[in-house]
């Protein structure tokens, strides 16, 4: 439903500073601005729009494999859920480890898809992620010391920050 929202809204001739393009704009200055990531998604999950800056290496390797693009698809239909549900972002913490929030997009009193942002560490690595991180590798065909590698370089940041 917000996809062909945003064709229509992309379409309508009377007002042609509203539509995909300019959720495009605001998608990439935001991240441009806070040196993070930020997508729009339908309820399922499904990414229909990614600023410029794009996922994080680990999130694109994780991503790469089916099992992981399928979590993280869950992880922001869940997220928008519960933001949904309480109208205001929700923080949480993805499959992989990592801290993500959703704000819900409602149109008409709908809840028709998300705004995700993140992917942030707020802590250095513990023995749990590198449990987690090589058996994910080991399962889905990956390299577990690029994986963990690239767990390493994720922003890290505090919970003021995520929380401004």
């Amino acid at each position: 439903m917000l996809e062909q929202l945003l064709k229509e809204v992309a379409l309508e001739e009377t007002n042609p500073k509203v539509g995909k393009s300019l959720f495009q704009r605001i998608l990439n200055s935001f991240s441009h601005a806070t040196k993070i990531n930020s997508a729009v998604t339908d309820v399922e999950g499904n990414c229909i729009l990614i600023s410029q800056q794009g996922d994080c290496e680990f999130c694109q390797l994780v991503k790469s494999t089916s099992a992981g693009l399928a979590k993280c698809r869950h992880s922001y239909a869940l997220g928008g859920v519960y933001a949904s549900k309480w109208k205001e972002p929700y923080f949480f913490k993805c499959h992989a480890g990592l801290i993500s929030w959703v704000c819900p997009i409602s149109y008409r009193g709908k809840h028709i898809g998300n705004l995700v942002c993140g992917q942030v560490r707020m802590w250095e690595p513990s023995e749990l992620n590198y449990s987690w991180t090589k058996n994910f590798a080991e399962r889905n065909g990956l390299d577990a010391e690029e994986l963990m590698q690239s767990f390493n370089e994720v922003r890290l940041m505090s919970t003021n920050d995520i929380q401004a």
